[in-house]
């Protein structure tokens, strides 16, 4: 499986978030963050709670009911992972629950909850393998696997899935055949709504709004660079950025002098 800085999450339900007060807010709405538990420090956390296998040179954890957020004085504003990508971007925390996994990756049902924990991201990454998707944070003792959101987060959780999800059918379809033109491309993202391991359901609108990220993941992966849907990509980056409306059937070009094909 191949892992990019920047799963498909585990099936998840605002009835197993932590309890955090409040409805959903907008990312530049200051909040006053508060739970029903005590949160535990990172330091805290026991060996118990490492996953058999490790994904890297750090211990590997299970995070449920995840909340990221900047602190702004006493009180806090929601954050998406990617300002981690940013030239100077600020301390993000995250809260979330610890969750044991089994062997095979999945959360163990008759195992009690785990305390709240709260850590420090140093940076963020995206497993892809075929068409899932796993979302992990980064601190500097440990890698943390995001399973799901708390009922603050799951705006930004949702927008975060929605493009992941639209990067992974990305990559798996050009890797499978590199002269698709982007106009197929939509066609064929959107067609695998109907597969038996997709998580989402995709509308080609989500392909148009996370345009620029689906672009950089494709980049970022090895044996793509000249994948034929990346002119288009490329195009549909621009559009929005000039305001204009990108992917319209029959508007695209698939590559550089050529036309989208029809099929």
């Amino acid at each position: 499986a191949e892992r990019s800085m920047e799963a498909v999450p585990e099936p998840w339900s605002p009835a197993d978030s932590a309890p955090v007060d409040g409805a959903a807010a907008e990312e530049d709405e200051l909040l006053d963050l508060t739970f029903d538990e005590p949160l535990e420090d990172e330091s805290s956390v026991s060996a118990e709670w490492d996953a058999e296998v490790q994904s890297g040179e750090l211990p590997s954890r299970s995070l449920s009911s995840v909340v990221v957020f900047e602190a702004i004085g006493d009180r806090q504003r929601l954050r998406d992972l990617q300002v981690l990508d940013g030239p100077d971007p600020p301390p993000l925390t995250l809260v979330g629950r610890l969750t044991r996994l089994s062997a095979e990756g999945e959360p163990v049902a008759e195992e009690p909850a785990g305390p709240l924990v709260r850590v420090t991201a140093a940076e963020w990454s995206i497993e892809y393998d075929e068409l899932a998707v796993t979302i992990w944070v980064s601190t500097h003792a440990a890698d943390y696997r995001l399973l799901s959101p708390g009922p603050k987060y799951i705006p930004f959780w949702e927008a975060l899935t929605r493009k992941t999800c639209a990067a992974a059918r990305t990559i798996a379809l050009l890797q499978e055949d590199p002269q698709l033109t982007y106009k197929r491309l939509l066609r064929l993202v959107v067609g695998l709504n109907g597969s038996s391991s997709a998580a989402l359901r995709l509308r080609t609108e989500d392909m148009n709004e996370h345009c620029a990220f689906v672009l950089e993941q494709a980049l970022h992966t090895g044996g793509l660079d000249e994948a034929r849907a990346l002119d288009g990509l490329r195009q549909a980056v621009e559009q929005r950025a000039s305001g204009t409306a990108a992917g319209a059937p029959g508007r695209e070009t698939g590559a550089a002098g050529h036309n989208g094909d029809t099929g």
